[in-house]
Parts: structure tokens; C-alpha cells; sequence
């Protein structure tokens, strides 16, 4: 499963054309991409970093087998995140987004980047994403 993962990563980063690469870095190691609205979010500063947890409420399913309706519970741990951009999360934080998310080994969602990266995108790159991934990873 892992070399599966690791392979797929590796051809759809190579796929892309390069100034796309970096815009849809996290398709490849996504579980799900979904637009969804954030329902409740807690954050705790902790000895390892900024721990990040809440609800993603689905709203549209573009990559996965989650559903629309679906209400996810999701967690990050950011080890090198800034402490007032985690603590006054900017409005749009709250408004519908794309999130790129994968399942981690307890059944719990996460951001489907390594980074200080949640995996949220702005609703503006949706036309672009549904591009991407029709003509890079037809399902």
C-alpha cells in the first residue's frame, strides 16, 4: 500500500506540468478532497506544537470515498506554526474551502501535507482543481 501510495505521488507530480506542480502539490497524497465548511475547531498550544482539531462538514466530494453530508472529524499538529496566526485564525478560515485531507492509521482525518500546511484552499480554486484532476486523476 505504502509503495502504491509513494508510486502515485511520484506520477502525479511528474504529470503535471511544472508551474502546477506546486499549486497541486497535495492531490497525490490526498485520501479526499472535499469542499466543506469548518462546523467547530479547537486549538491548543502544547509542548510539540500547535494541536488543531474539529469537524469538516462535506459539502461536495471531488476525490475519495467520503460523502456529501459526511461530517469529519478532523486533526493537525503543527510543530512550527506561527503562534498569533494559530490563535486569531482569519475569518475566511470559517467560510466553505477545499480541504485536502488523508486518513491517518486511527480513523482520524488530517492534512495531506507533512508541513506546517492544513490543507485548506480557498473556494476560488475549484475550477482549476476540477481540471486538474479530470485530465491527471480520472477516477
Amino acid at each position: 500500500m505504502v509503495r502504491r501510495r509513494a508510486l502515485g505521488m511520484f506520477l502525479g507530480l511528474v504529470a503535471l506540468p511544472l508551474g502546477a506542480r506546486e499549486k497541486w502539490s497535495l492531490i497525490p497524497g490526498s485520501d479526499a478532497i472535499v469542499c466543506g465548511r469548518v462546523e467547530r475547531f479547537w486549538r491548543v498550544p502544547w509542548f510539540d506544537g500547535w494541536h488543531v482539531w474539529g469537524t469538516i462538514e462535506v459539502e461536495r466530494v471531488l476525490k475519495g470515498t467520503v460523502r456529501q453530508g459526511d461530517r469529519l472529524s478532523y486533526r493537525f499538529l503543527c510543530a512550527h506554526c506561527d503562534p498569533q496566526e494559530m490563535w486569531d485564525l482569519h475569518p475566511d478560515f470559517y467560510k466553505p474551502s477545499i480541504w485536502y485531507i488523508r486518513k491517518d492509521r486511527d480513523g482520524k482525518w488530517s492534512s495531506a501535507s507533512d508541513s506546517t500546511d492544513m490543507g485548506q484552499r480557498p473556494m476560488q480554486d475549484l475550477p482549476g482543481l476540477i481540471e486538474v484532476l479530470r485530465k491527471y486523476y480520472p477516477r
